[in-house]
């Protein structure tokens, strides 16, 4: 049994969605400032980009919580790279988790575990 290639056009259809919802981003902007029911307030939030991206593309975000009232503000270390930019040891791993490295550990084991303390 084979798995057939859904036909061009169709297949071009499902691409204009994308179309349609950049479209859609201005006028649900527009009515979210006539609507009531977003909250109005003047909290401080800290914006976290998603794992691989920047704070660059939470520029239209932050405009709109501005436009509330919210105090925002970016994460500050730029790209979220989760990490994987700061080298790790096994030091760093011990304190966090409580384990006796040197009993349990060894550098042909050591997996990079170093990076998950630095998230939490």
């Amino acid at each position: 049994m084979s798995i057939e290639e859904p036909h061009a056009r169709i297949s071009l259809l499902f691409e204009t969605r994308g179309a349609f919802d950049l479209a859609s981003v201005p006028l649900s902007l527009i009515s979210s400032k006539l609507s009531s029911k977003v909250s109005q307030g003047s909290l401080p939030i800290i914006m976290l980009p998603g794992l691989g991206s920047s704070e660059g593309y939470l520029k239209a975000f932050e405009y709109y919580l501005r436009n509330l009232g919210y105090t925002s503000e970016g994460w500050g270390p730029g790209t979220n790279l989760a990490g994987a930019d700061i080298t790790h040891s096994l030091d760093d791993l011990s304190p966090m988790w409580g384990i006796d490295y040197q009993l349990n550990y060894t550098p042909e084991t050591y997996k990079g575990e170093g990076g998950v303390p630095m998230l939490c």
